[in-house]
């Protein structure tokens, strides 16, 4: 018998991937197209944040990751990176 073992990658490191490619000012439709369904997902009350998105981490992060969207236009203006 022939056993073939593989290391696939898990979640949290295909998400810092997909992170890195996430930038400041891209659409909220760009971003779900690159990261997928978020875990979790916060509305906020104020006037600028609308709601972030939220993405495990690979293994040895602090925090998970963040992407947070502007009110006005969807538009993305802060990344949390697990750091």
């Amino acid at each position: 018998m022939v056993m073939v073992l593989g290391c696939s990658e898990n979640q949290g490191d295909r998400n810092y991937d997909n992170l890195k490619k996430i930038e400041l000012g891209m659409h909220y439709d760009k971003v779900v197209d690159i990261m997928g369904g978020a875990t979790d997902s916060i509305d906020f009350e104020g006037d600028t944040l609308r709601f972030n998105l939220k993405y495990k981490s690979a293994v040895g992060s602090s925090d998970d990751y963040f992407i947070f969207f502007s009110k006005k236009d969807n538009l993305v203006i802060a990344i949390g990176d697990g750091q």
